[in-house]
């Protein structure tokens, strides 16, 4: 009951941030719009997470949740450790040359990135799977959002079909709503190129 609670209230508190985000940043989209798009994004996360636990064991989805719980403990009790393991060393010390060891690093980004992040999560989800999913989806939701913005300047007149194909396309959604790392790869997409196109905009100016 306290989770479903907790669910909803998040889910309020999480859509008045992106509704007041998105008029900041000018993204262009409605609040009535963004919250049925944020609705839709959390529902195929939840759902996500459910079919994979059931019928699949759990697959990554579930493995980067369960590895996140004892993440959380060393953020409360050990906090500087908790950040040194973004540090290089164990990656270069098990290479063999500079290549090997960045190759290495990258991986352990991507696993790091994935369990730190879910573990700042359970601060305020309390360890709940469903609840990190709308923490996750408010995260990545950003850089669908961002892209929209990129991007529809040169769909002006499509804009009902690029919001159709960017938010609503089910497999896109099902897969891109999951706590998946490919969610956090668009996010970060997405700001790269924003920045490259708000850098070239003021470079034209000069």
């Amino acid at each position: 009951m306290l989770s479903a609670i907790l669910f909803i209230l998040y889910f309020v508190a999480l859509l008045m941030v992106l509704t007041a985000w998105a008029k900041k940043t000018q993204i262009g989209i409605s609040p009535g719009l963004i919250a049925i798009i944020y609705a839709y994004k959390g529902l195929f996360g939840c759902l996500y997470g459910y079919i994979f636990l059931k019928f699949y064991q759990g697959d990554d989805t579930w493995m980067y949740y369960l590895e996140s719980l004892p993440e959380y403990q060393k953020l409360i009790h050990h906090p500087v450790n908790f950040l040194t393991d973004f540090l290089p060393y164990s990656a270069f010390s098990a290479s063999h040359n500079f290549w090997e060891g960045m190759q290495f690093y990258i991986q352990d980004l991507e696993y790091w990135m994935m369990i730190k992040l879910l573990a700042l999560f359970n601060i305020f989800s309390r360890g709940n799977y469903y609840i990190n999913v709308l923490f996750f989806d408010f995260v990545t939701f950003t850089g669908l959002l961002l892209l929209y913005k990129l991007v529809v300047g040169i769909f002006n007149q499509k804009k009902i079909m690029l919001i159709a194909i960017l938010f609503f396309l089910p497999l896109t959604t099902f897969w891109l709503s999951g706590i998946r790392a490919e969610g956090l790869l668009l996010l970060f997409i997405a700001i790269i190129n924003g920045s490259m196109a708000r850098k070239k905009l003021f470079t034209s100016c000069l």
